[in-house]
């Protein structure tokens, strides 16, 4: 899951430069907008799949973005820093809901 996680984020990072390579600028709504697709995607897959190691390398990705976009694109790097805090916290909150079906729990309290 970490290998997918990282392999979806540097999807659309490619995607986005192999369109600006060919002349087409997405504006920094619509990669803002994009950003806020894949956290709604990122979080179904958490509460449904249960692939918290998907959503981390993900959000680890996202925050790139937002360290690479700090200071010239007020737009994406402030919905991908909210975008990481919030997925960042999702996953807490699962792990600690589904922490019985730890194989470190099962190991210390069984």
């Amino acid at each position: 899951m970490l290998y997918t996680g990282w392999v979806l984020v540097a999807s659309v990072a490619n995607t986005a430069s192999y369109l600006t390579s060919v002349g087409i600028l997405l504006s920094p709504f619509v990669a803002a907008a994009i950003i806020l697709a894949l956290a709604v995607v990122l979080s179904i897959l958490l509460w449904q799949r249960n692939v918290r190691m998907l959503v981390l390398a993900s959000t680890w990705g996202i925050a790139a973005i937002a360290v690479a976009q700090y200071g010239s694109t007020p737009e994406v790097w402030m919905t991908a820093s909210a975008v990481t805090i919030l997925l960042i916290l999702q996953v807490i909150i699962h792990g600690y809901k589904n922490r019985t079906t730890n194989p470190f729990y099962k190991l210390l309290y069984k």
